[in-house]
């Protein structure tokens, strides 16, 4: 019996497989309440290891299934500290 998880995960691919076929290769996701679960309110002071504990796993999913399958991923935001972003996406990714 499949979990919540897998399941998600399977949706995730099945999401990523109709974009590609339906050409579409730039995948855009929103920071705040999107990406993560929070508003950071546009600068975050504590560490990127908490911002993390944020992260939806079913985003993470997305973004690592996006970029398996050599989808263009970015991010899109306000947020004053692109390189928190960044720091956060290589933790995630371990790209």
């Amino acid at each position: 019996m499949s979990t919540a998880r897998e399941k998600a995960k399977t949706i995730v691919g099945n999401l990523i497989s109709t974009l590609d076929k339906k050409g579409i290769r730039v995948l855009a996701v929103d920071f705040d309440q999107t990406l993560i679960k929070i508003h950071s309110g546009g600068v975050w002071k504590d560490s990127t290891d908490n911002l993390a504990k944020h992260v939806r796993p079913c985003m993470k999913d997305l973004l690592e299934v996006a970029l398996q399958r050599e989808m263009i991923v970015c991010i899109v935001t306000f947020h004053s500290q692109p390189w928190i972003i960044r720091e956060l996406l290589k933790k995630l990714l371990k790209k």
